[in-house]
């Protein structure tokens, strides 16, 4: 089991390294409750508001399908001074990435795509 925990915590380290601006990366799971992360500052803040954002992409998933209004993939939501980047990985499991306000968040969503493969297949979604 240390491998696979391994291989997930060194993505989620690349996907810090590959996003500007970037502080932070969790994978949540369909609990809530936080599987793996990275953070260059303050990691339980982080795992605190990575599930409380994961949550609020799944609210907008579940009214978005109950009003046939189509798939919600991903949420950007700025909160407390920071903004997050919410990412449907598959399998139950959310990846949100927190970002530094001035962070460019088209470019964060191109950099996390590829990253978001590799976690699914690692997490078997």
């Amino acid at each position: 089991m240390g491998e696979p925990v391994l291989a997930l915590q060194q993505l989620l380290n690349e996907v810090v390294s590959a996003i500007r601006g970037a502080d932070g990366v969790v994978l949540i799971a369909a609990d809530g409750e936080a599987v793996a992360w990275h953070s260059t500052d303050n990691p339980e803040r982080l795992r605190l508001r990575g599930a409380y954002i994961a949550v609020v992409l799944r609210a907008s998933q579940l009214a978005t399908s109950q009003f046939g209004a189509g798939d919600v993939k991903h949420l950007f939501l700025c909160y407390e001074g920071a903004t997050f980047l919410a990412h449907e990985i598959g399998g139950g499991y959310f990846a949100v990435v927190e970002l530094e306000p001035s962070a460019n968040l088209a470019e964060a969503l191109h950099r996390l795509r590829p990253f978001a493969e590799k976690i699914r297949a690692e997490v078997g979604a």
